[in-house]
């Protein structure tokens, strides 16, 4: 074993230990809080607009922790938590695309009764005192948590609001990518190298293209990890082509049809599906906030 693995093994050991005495410790406080908190009629408000992964973290430590005389509401359109990180795999493998979706119901369990209120509707507006929501709701807040994440195209992230059509929404990109023979899917990150090994995986027999705006994939993880990742792909025979920006449709990847990108050279190539994974865009932004 070399010396960076024995490293890298210590710091992961050290990692785990950290986390399991904090879930010790907060379990602890928990029960605690639960038996001391007082829910009053002038309770004090805070609201989390966002309830991805920050969003529904800070709703439940808020829950477990909110002194007497406060109480905290999470608002978030989706019916269920959509677990992100599994959109790439269950937009390729079919039969498991259920499990990409956890209720929120257990967010505040065994918090006090009365200081936890999840509220499924989407925020429209956030004023100084208020934040009103598409569904006419308006709701008073004292303090304010804005965690709405960033947007992305499909399947990073998903259209649909409830968890069967978003279900739906995964068949649809599954039955896409079986039907094509060559895709390309554009932006190299995280989710743009698994989506292309997933269906490299599946089906070793279609063209798969992997397209960056950069020359090196996954910048902030080091040249390493680029020289790493590029071995794998090229293992998997997808080709990758980098410092590329080909202009493509902006119904990307919702539907099977021929579509030519021309890159720098000035080659021009065919594909069956473009998936694309622009810059992220902070959902934040969409407010007109008056604060």
């Amino acid at each position: 074993m070399s010396l960076q693995q024995l490293s890298f093994y210590f710091d992961f050991v050290k990692v785990i230990v950290s986390y399991l005495a904090s879930i010790a410790l907060h379990k602890g406080q928990s029960i605690i809080h639960k038996a001391t908190y007082r829910l009053l009629p002038d309770s004090r408000v805070v609201i989390v607009v966002g309830g991805s992964f920050a969003g529904s973290l800070v709703a439940q430590r808020l829950a477990h922790t909110l002194p007497s005389g406060y109480r905290a509401i999470l608002i978030e359109k989706h019916s269920h938590f959509n677990y992100a990180f599994s959109f790439p795999r269950n937009s390729v493998l079919s039969g498991r695309e259920h499990n990409a979706f956890i209720t929120y119901d257990n967010i505040a369990a065994g918090a006090p009764d009365g200081i936890f209120q999840r509220v499924c509707d989407e925020a429209s507006d956030i004023t100084e005192t208020h934040v009103h929501t598409v569904g006419g709701v308006s709701l008073p807040y004292d303090y304010l948590v804005i965690a709405t994440g960033a947007a992305q195209p499909p399947p990073a992230r998903l259209n649909a609001r409830i968890k069967e059509d978003a279900i739906e929404e995964l068949r649809g990109f599954q039955q896409r990518v079986a039907k094509a023979d060559r895709i390309a899917v554009i932006g190299a990150g995280a989710v743009g190298v698994e989506l292309a090994t997933e269906i490299k995986e599946e089906y070793t027999d279609k063209k798969v293209t992997l397209i960056h705006s950069r020359q090196q994939l996954l910048p902030r993880f080091g040249q390493k990890l680029h020289d790493h990742v590029i071995s794998a792909l090229k293992n998997q025979d997808i080709e990758v082509r980098l410092g590329e920006r080909p202009v493509f449709p902006s119904d990307a990847g919702q539907s099977v049809q021929e579509t030519s990108l021309t890159f720098s050279n000035g080659e021009t190539k065919t594909f069956d599906l473009v998936v694309r994974y622009g810059p992220t865009n902070h959902r934040s932004s969409q407010f007109d906030m008056r604060l």
